[in-house]
């Protein structure tokens, strides 16, 4: 499954990601991570496209649990 993403306006400047890396091996769970990016929208969507792509790449870490 393809890691998908979506972007929120938390206030004036900052910007939340939440994006999924899939799902959780021993509860079935989708996970969702959060980062918040500070600057404009186009800044938070060049993030997200870095984060998606670590996950694409298998250069995110992410710990179980």
């Amino acid at each position: 499954m393809r890691p998908t993403g979506h972007i929120r306006q938390r206030s004036p400047g900052s910007w939340e990601l939440r994006y999924s890396p899939g799902t959780d091996a021993a509860t079935g769970k989708r996970r969702i991570l959060t980062a918040t990016v500070r600057g404009d929208r186009k800044a938070a969507e060049r993030e997200l496209r870095r984060l998606l792509r670590t996950l694409d790449d298998g250069l995110l870490s992410i710990q179980p649990g």
